[in-house]
């Protein structure tokens, strides 16, 4: 609804929104309008699960197809960032088995959540799948995780196994062992990921400021949510419209000399603030 109020509010009124903010509409109608009994929620949650494990496995048959050179004999290089070593590569993003080159199908961030929704499937609903089966797609699905290496999906992955463990209806001795494994998967799985050891060490070493030319990762991040912080401040009640969002930000990009994200037109990068841009305040508190 404030999308709508959005066309008379904003300086330019267009249709545009619908292609991007329509689902919000849609998919709860959909749900409302079919009552799904429990067979029909079990198979839609299983196809769902067997999705994600065969789109997993084309992903890393890609890679790995990517990866293999027959010219001058047969060779394995997964790197595609020319003269960075195997790690930086994984750093900026530019490694078959990694980021964005690995998640063929979906852009990252959807594709690591919808692999955390699998993982909140299997553990929430165990009679889908047989107790080895579950544990196979789970260390599956949390290795490809782990691969995407998008922080979002860090988040959600721990919130689900946090909850899970919270919600288990166990012993004392076995919810201290849970967590204890827990705990100790946690440490390893942030610690043994690159992109993220890169970025604990920066902020330990006070290296996230503001850089005008920062191109890669969270560096590029400040910059687009100091823009839309700044122009926040400017229009806070009613915001710029969904349109007028991004042409707002280029200008803001132009105007701080924010090089790669005014190449990019990098929208806010945070979905609080892009909802406070464009439709306002309101939006914050409905979110």
């Amino acid at each position: 609804m404030l999308y709508f109020i959005g066309l008379y509010t904003a300086e330019t009124a267009s249709f545009k929104f619908l292609e991007y903010k329509l689902s919000l509409l849609v998919f709860p109608l959909l749900f409302f309008l079919h009552e799904y009994d429990e067979n029909q929620r079990t198979k839609i949650q299983k196809v769902f699960v067997l999705g994600l494990a065969s789109s997993a496995v084309i992903c890393l048959v890609v890679a790995f197809y990517n990866s293999i050179g027959l010219r001058e004999g047969f060779h394995f290089e997964p790197n595609v960032l020319e003269g960075k070593g195997f790690i930086e590569s994984i750093l900026y993003g530019g490694n078959y088995f990694f980021g964005r080159y690995l998640s063929i199908f979906h852009q990252t961030v959807y594709y690591a959540l919808y692999l955390c929704s699998g993982v909140a499937i299997l553990l929430f609903q165990p009679k889908l799948y047989s107790l080895r089966i579950r544990f196979v797609l789970l260390g599956f699905f949390v290795v490809v995780i782990f691969l995407i290496s998008n922080k979002a999906s860090f988040i959600a992955l721990i919130a689900v196994l946090a909850l899970r463990l919270l919600t288990w209806k166990a012993k004392d001795t076995k919810k201290l062992v849970g967590a204890s494994i827990f705990a100790m998967a946690l440490i390893a799985f942030l610690f043994l990921n690159p992109r993220i050891k890169e970025t604990v060490a920066k902020v330990v070493e006070g290296q996230l400021i503001l850089n005008q030319e920062s191109r890669y990762g969270f560096a590029t991040r400040l910059l687009s949510w100091d823009a839309a912080i700044s122009l926040i401040k400017e229009k806070p009640i009613l915001g710029y419209g969904h349109i007028d969002t991004q042409l707002a930000l280029n200008k803001k990009y132009e105007e701080k000399g924010y090089v790669y994200p005014l190449r990019e037109k990098y929208n806010a990068h945070n979905l609080w603030l892009q909802s406070w841009l464009e439709n306002g305040v309101l939006s914050v508190f409905l979110l």
